[in-house]
Order: C-alpha cells, then sequence, then structure tokens
C-alpha cells in the first residue's frame, strides 16, 4: 500500500512565490516534483501552492525544501498529512521549525485547549490558568 500526501504550501508574497517556484523546480530532489503547480492568492494577500494525492515519500526531500528557504530567505509555511501503510501524520513548517508529527501528536495538537483541560481535570489535576505570567 502506499502513502497519500495532502497539503498546502503558504508563501507570504508573490515575490517569494516565484523564489519558492523556481527553487523547487530548479533544486535536485529524490522524490518530490511539483507537476503543473498552480499558484493561489489567498483573501490575505499571501498565495499557497496545493498538493493532491501525492505518492512517494519524500519527508527528506522537505527537509531539503526548509534548509533552502531559510538559506534563501523565502518565506514559506506547510502543513502536508500523510496517510498510508497504517500510518498517519503530518508534516509542518512554521517558517523557523520544521516538525514531523505522528497521529498521536496530531490528535495532541489539533484538540481544543479546553478538551485538553478538560481531560487533566477529569484525571485529578490541578490546572491553574494564568495570564501575563501572573
Amino acid at each position: 500500500m502506499r502513502k497519500y500526501y495532502i497539503g498546502d504550501f503558504t508563501i507570504k508574497n508573490l515575490e517569494d512565490a516565484h523564489k519558492f517556484l523556481k527553487l523547487v523546480q530548479e533544486e535536485d530532489f529524490d522524490y518530490f516534483k511539483l507537476t503543473n503547480p498552480k499558484l493561489e492568492k489567498d483573501e490575505d494577500g499571501s498565495y499557497y501552492i496545493s498538493l493532491d494525492d501525492v505518492y512517494e515519500d519524500f519527508e527528506d526531500d522537505l527537509k531539503k525544501i526548509v534548509t533552502k528557504c531559510i538559506e534563501k530567505n523565502i518565506h514559506v509555511t506547510f502543513y502536508i498529512s500523510y496517510y498510508g501503510d497504517g500510518d498517519n501524520g503530518r508534516y509542518e513548517f512554521d517558517g523557523k521549525t520544521f516538525e514531523s508529527l505522528n497521529s498521536d501528536e496530531c490528535a495532541l495538537r489539533d484538540a481544543l485547549t479546553i478538551d485538553l483541560l478538560n481531560e487533566l481535570k477529569r484525571r485529578g489535576i490541578n490546572v491553574c490558568i494564568t495570564t501575563n505570567g501572573k
């Protein structure tokens, strides 16, 4: 069985979007390929490129993309989910940090804060919430 990848690369502005496209099309990656990428403009003025059902395992290539984007000062973030082969998870890059999350880590990351606090309370752990460090 294969793994399937779905997600978006979000790029801060049009200049960075062109730099990003040039990078991913000219760089030599083992598995990552953007064939006929469609650059879309978001409501907030940023741009994005969507991946739909890509089948190659390209985690190492994503790490190379992150390194190159940081080196070339290309402002990009991404959230790419994967599923298949009994394995689910997500790759996240916030512009500074690359993370590979398994299904449990995704569930925790995606849970609402109030749900997490209620679960701690259910387990008998008292939580005191403060604001501004007070």
